[in-house]
């Protein structure tokens, strides 16, 4: 098997066949994928309780104008 130098190589101990090792590139692809998509979530929720705090904090300076 010819490699380019710009390809990466994976290697395995023990020596895997070509099936497991596709099989293990789409499960690590998956993975990843599943990662960027909770981390997606993660910085919605983020920015939501971003939201939700800076709402509270206005709320408690009004209730301190109306109730000195």
């Amino acid at each position: 098997m010819q490699t380019h130098s710009n390809e990466p190589v994976i290697s395995f101990s023990p020596s895997i066949s070509q099936d497991e090792a596709h099989s293990w590139i789409i499960e690590m692809a998956k993975d990843l994928q599943k990662l960027d998509t909770l981390k997606a979530r993660q910085l919605d929720l983020q920015r939501q309780l971003e939201m939700l705090e800076n709402e509270i904090y206005e709320m408690t300076i009004r209730c301190q104008i109306v109730n000195p």
